[in-house]
């Protein structure tokens, strides 16, 4: 029986005022960092919906994100910049740790612009 009060499902976020990490916000250095979503997803989500948006001046810059725990490079999201000094962007659900954690690994390099913004989650 379910109790009354608990949603599960999928949670929109609503209307934010805009991204909630910016360009300065990522290390990039080829190197996995924790991302911690705390202050916008609740403790109970079990996953993302993510809005990524890039730019660069070197094709195939890379961000990759996976559930904060994970160890390895194969179960992960994962964009590149297609083109040279292009934006480009996309949405992607990414499972997050039960700290509400994920991890990104972003090129080394120094991005044009990169933002992130979470739209909503799972419960």
């Amino acid at each position: 029986m379910a109790k009354i009060g608990i949603r599960k499902g999928f949670v929109d976020r609503g209307d934010p005022l805009g991204w909630d990490f910016a360009t300065g916000s990522f290390t990039t250095d080829d190197t996995w960092r924790d991302l911690d979503l705390s202050s916008i997803v609740p403790k109970n989500a079990k996953a993302v919906l993510l809005r990524i948006l890039l730019r660069d001046d070197v094709i195939g810059s890379t961000i990759q994100l996976r559930k904060k725990g994970n160890s390895n490079d194969t179960n992960v999201v994962w964009f590149a910049e297609p083109y040279t000094d292009t934006y480009f962007s996309t949405d992607a659900i990414c499972p997050i740790s039960d700290n509400q954690k994920l991890q990104y690994k972003a090129t080394n390099t120094t991005f044009t612009d990169l933002f992130l913004s979470i739209k909503g989650w799972w419960i």
